[in-house]
């Protein structure tokens, strides 16, 4: 089953997601199964290594998410963190930018399926989206992140908001040396799953 999947990978916090997201979730595994092996939407080598990186990784994050508003998904790939998340909190709105056509179509294709209203994609390279949008939360993984890209998210959060940033450790160790004046406080690297990725918080002046 699903559920014993994610808790294999994730822990205990999977108990208290709902059989409907767990649906879904399971869905959206088939969906990225199925494209993955057409497109090489991903790169994963088993089952197991997508559980994690893909899901219990994405899923570990909700804990700094807000239960409303607006996030901004750079970069969506195959569409990790920003699926499972809209999943898992449906009161929140996303916007899920990426510019590679072939996984643009994915993202739409997997909206469609999974009947997720409250998520929008754009294929777009973000640096180019126009105008300024107004964003509650940002979260990127697996993109390069420059200190002109660190810049536009911090314009486009408001106030309180706050960047989640997935990476290696390293990379987020640099990364915290990047963001500049624009940022007030920033948490991390912080683990999310044991042998996974880290997480970088990062809130905006106001």
């Amino acid at each position: 089953m699903f559920r014993a999947r994610l808790e294999r990978a994730w822990g205990p916090e999977a108990k208290e997601l709902s059989e409907e997201v767990i649906a879904r979730l399971e869905t959206l595994d088939e969906l990225v199964s199925r494209w993955g092996q057409a497109v090489r939407l991903v790169g994963f080598k088993t089952p197991r290594e997508r559980d994690r990186r893909y899901f219990a990784e994405a899923l570990a994050v909700l804990r700094w998410l807000p239960n409303a508003g607006h996030a901004l998904d750079i970069g969506s790939g195959g569409g990790s963190p920003a699926l499972p998340l809209a999943i898992a909190r449906p009161a929140v709105k996303w916007t899920l930018v990426e510019a590679n056509e072939r996984k643009a179509l994915f993202l739409e294709e997997a909206v469609r399926a999974l009947s997720l209203r409250h998520v929008t994609v754009l294929h777009a390279r973000y640096e180019a989206v126009e105008p300024p949008l107004r964003f509650d939360v940002v979260t990127v993984r697996g993109v390069a992140v420059g200190r002109a890209t660190l810049e536009k998210v911090a314009r486009e959060l408001g106030p309180g908001g706050r960047l989640l940033w997935m990476s290696s450790e390293a990379v987020l160790t640099a990364g915290r040396d990047a963001l500049g004046r624009a940022w007030a406080h920033c948490a991390g690297p912080i683990p999310l799953v044991r042998d996974g990725a880290f997480l970088l918080v990062a809130g905006v002046r106001s």
